[in-house]
């Protein structure tokens, strides 16, 4: 599996995804784009795991194990990152995670 890109607004909605990211889940961009990234994780245990939202203005960054969910349901452990995106201003504006296969 190559890298996948999940980049998600303050809400949770996915913003921006790669070509990875849509065959792993067997979605297009398009239809990804404004559905809660939680639907990419297989539970709602392993989205909090894989989740770095967090209160508006505090930023963090985070390293992991998690699973991701594929386009048959099934859990695909990966190694992710969460680091906080910022707007021109520096305010913390949304989250961005890649995994890679685990």
């Amino acid at each position: 599996m190559s890298d996948v890109l999940i980049a998600c607004d303050q809400d949770g909605l996915i913003e921006e995804s790669n070509a990875a990211l849509c065959e792993l889940v067997g979605r297009s961009e398009q239809d990804l784009r404004g559905t809660p990234c939680r639907i990419c994780w297989p539970t709602r245990k392993a989205c909090s795991a894989g989740s770095c939202h967090v209160p508006r203005g505090r930023a963090r960054s985070g390293r992991g194990r998690a699973h991701l969910r594929d386009a048959q349901g099934l859990p695909v452990p990966v190694d992710m990152s969460c680091t906080p995106r910022h707007n021109s201003t520096g305010a913390r504006s949304a989250g961005c995670w890649w995994a890679a296969a685990g």
